[in-house]
């Protein structure tokens, strides 16, 4: 049995054990151990790990919002609101060394960026104007000020939506603030879609005479 079989077993294991046996985390560690090209990263299911809610000020009597986003009223202000659900299937669009761009409906798409296994910045609640932005001075709320840098997780990591230091979002050329769990949103996938890329690549062992 080849190695990347068993490492897929044992992925398949990890996920059954925990409950979830139809996804599992997409980490730069299983990119590589799987020699995962972009072609093969194509034609894998992904998804994401945790509802994402993007939101911005729009301007009254300006353009109406996008087709199948939300209207809100907060605060007297008016809102546009987009809501991705847990697990909405995504197809890969674009692919880079150390980020991922991944469709979840046609004509858009937004960056997943590698980073260390943990969110760098803490989840944006609502309050206030309409979110609440990350903790600029995160080294004075304890003992998080003894963790090691991040970038010593580079290569090992999760693909996560919210980009490093900040909590707000680029998403169709726009600039939208992070709600809720969007900051635990990485990328998983299905564990079919990657038994299916490993069957669909055969080594030819070559022929003797």
């Amino acid at each position: 049995m080849r190695a990347s079989a068993l490492l897929f077993a044992s992925v398949a294991l990890f996920s059954g054990a925990t409950g979830c046996a139809s996804y599992v985390d997409f980490t730069q560690e299983l990119r590589d151990q799987h020699n995962l090209k972009a072609a093969d990263l194509k034609n894998l299911q992904f998804y994401n790990s945790h509802p994402i809610t993007l939101r911005r000020e729009v301007e009254r009597g300006g353009r109406q919002v996008t087709s199948g986003h939300k209207l809100l009223v907060i605060a007297g202000k008016q809102i546009e609101e987009v809501v991705i659900e847990e697990h909405t299937p995504g197809v890969v669009v674009g692919v880079a060394d150390s980020q991922i761009e991944v469709s979840f409906e046609e004509g858009s798409s937004m960056k997943f960026s590698l980073r260390g296994p943990e969110p760098l910045t803490d989840p944006v609640v609502a309050g206030g104007r309409f979110a609440t932005p990350p903790d600029p001075f995160p080294g004075n709320n304890g003992p998080r000020d003894l963790e090691p840098p991040r970038e010593r997780f580079l290569g090992t990591g999760n693909f996560w939506v919210l980009p490093a230091g900040t909590g707000s979002i680029s998403f169709q050329g726009l600039s939208w603030d992070a709600i809720g769990q969007t900051a635990d949103a990485h990328l998983v996938i299905s564990t079919e879609s990657l038994e299916e890329v490993e069957e669909e690549r055969t080594v030819l062992k070559g022929r003797k005479l």
